[in-house]
Parts: structure tokens; sequence; C-alpha cells
């Protein structure tokens, strides 16, 4: 054995028991499922409603956490604890509500509804004189907002 088996023969050994393995792969599995099978004939598995009775002899361990747990639960002072807040709503909600809308929104959707309350709110429908000066403001107003709302939702789809 020269020096090109020294340098070479750990490889092959290597590649021998790998081929090995991957062909008797299968088999291994299939030995190892039997023998849990034959195993599982002879050891008994506990159900989950199988409840061994306490021993009278056994010494009393462990049933102070569980008599301290059910003081905290239903002894006397025990006090409620609060709901934690709402997260405040996000810009999208905020915005989607300006223009009356909630939850996922196509965006046919939101551009129909932009269209009907920019033809609501327009300054030109309340150009008339039958309209006062009041209501000339919050519409001027209203028509800002949905304008802001839905530039705001269409810039950012995905948020």
């Amino acid at each position: 054995m020269g020096p090109v088996w020294k340098s070479v023969g750990p490889i092959l050994l290597l590649q021998m028991v790998v081929a090995f393995l991957y062909l008797a792969w299968p088999l291994i599995t299939r030995v190892i499922g039997a023998i849990g099978r034959m195993l599982g004939r002879y050891v008994p598995v506990p159900e989950e409603n199988d409840v061994r009775p306490e021993q009278p002899n056994q010494p009393f361990r462990g049933k102070w956490r569980e008599a301290a747990y059910s003081r905290e639960q239903t002894g006397p002072g025990r006090q409620e604890r609060p709901e934690p807040p709402a997260p405040p709503p996000s810009q999208r909600d905020l915005y989607l509500r300006a223009l009356g809308l909630s939850g996922p929104v196509s965006k046919i959707q939101l551009s129909k509804t932009y269209r009907k309350l920019a033809k609501t709110y327009h300054p030109d429908q309340f150009a008339a004189a039958h309209h006062s000066s009041v209501d000339r403001e919050k519409a001027a107003e209203k028509m800002l907002a949905i304008n802001e709302a839905y530039d705001w939702l269409v810039a950012n789809p995905n948020l």
C-alpha cells in the first residue's frame, strides 16, 4: 500500500459507508418500525383519562402549589384584572373611516366611494346662494379630509 492509498483510502471507505446506508435505509426503517410495533404490544400505553389513585401510605407532596393557586383564584379580596386598552387605530383605519369604509377594501370600492363623496362635497355643489357660508366651510373641510384620505390610501395600498 503506497502513499496514494493513504490519501484516497479514507475517502473511498466513507463513500462505501454512505452508499451502504443509502441502500439499506429502507430496510433499517422497516426493522426499527417492526421492533416498535412488537414492543407496543407488550408495553401498555396510559390513556389520557387513566388516573392512578393515590396510595394512602405516600407522603403528602406538591399539593401546596394547587392550594395556593386555588386561593388566588377564589380567595377574598381577589381583584379582576382590567382589560388591556384597545390599540389605537392605525393610519389606514383613520383614513378609511374618513371615507366611511372599514375592513379590507378593494381599489374599485375605494374609487367609487371617493367619487361619490367628491360629488357630494365638491365646492361647486355649495356655490349656490341658498347654501350658507357655514355649510360651504364645512363642505370644504370635508372635501380636504376626503382628498387627503384618498391620496394616502392610493399611495399606500399595502398598509
